[in-house]
């Protein structure tokens, strides 16, 4: 089951936990695996003004019927084996991830769920305890030590982990996991440290380990353009 499709179930029901783990092996090898729990009633209801049946909206994943405090959900887990670096990166671009990038070095990419910010206001609104009611859990593990993350690395330094919930569902998320050590420190150029301008400026900053490069622009105090 892909993230974009459960992303689609969720907004209608309004009640999700998924959790993806990557485990990836010094040859480029490895195994993706899934398991997400959605509330049972939600996806009756939603399949039933469908006309179809809640298999059909749930797809191939091997699907199991749980219960967390008095409340059913369908649970499905799926796994998936690739045999090289690239066979990640294809895995990650199917899932119209951005910015894929996959080798010895590290995983980078883009992960925009879909969701909006006015379907996360509409999903507040209801009965939900919303903070609870949505999360996106995932953990990447490497068979060399982690150097920098824009995750939580653990303390052997070998898995990232990534949350995301409540209203960080409509944002963008930058998922970066580097084993490269930094042989330069990154650099910042376009302005000075601790010096005051009164006119627009572009910064650029460039950083090995993660996104390499990116430019900031900055509008004069005032004005309502960047020059």
């Amino acid at each position: 089951i892909s993230l974009s499709m459960i992303l689609a179930v969720l907004c209608f029901t309004g009640c999700l936990h998924a959790e993806e783990q990557f485990t990836v092996l010094e040859d480029g090898s490895g195994t993706v695996s899934s398991a997400v729990r959605i509330e049972k009633a939600s996806v009756d209801q939603l399949a039933d003004s469908m006309g179809i049946t809640a298999e059909e909206i749930l797809g191939e994943a091997d699907t199991d019927i749980c219960i967390v405090d008095g409340v059913e959900y369908y649970e499905l887990d799926e796994s998936a084996d690739f045999n090289s670096y690239d066979e990640l990166k294809q895995c990650l671009e199917a899932e119209e991830y951005s910015g894929v990038y996959v080798s010895a070095d590290g995983i980078r990419y883009r992960m925009t769920t879909g969701v909006t910010a006015a379907e996360v206001e509409e999903l507040k609104q209801s009965d939900l305890d919303f903070a609870e009611s949505m999360s996106y859990h995932l953990r990447i593990t490497m068979t060399s030590p982690i150097n920098m993350s824009t995750g939580i690395i653990s303390e052997d330094g070998m898995t990232a982990e990534f949350v995301i919930k409540g209203d960080d569902f409509y944002k963008t998320h930058d998922i970066v996991v580097s084993m490269k050590e930094e042989t330069t420190k990154p650099t910042l150029s376009g302005a000075t440290a601790k010096k005051t301008y009164n006119s627009a400026r572009t910064i650029t900053a460039n950083d090995a380990s993660g996104i390499k490069k990116v430019q900031y622009r900055f509008k004069a105090p005032g004005s309502s353009s960047y020059g």
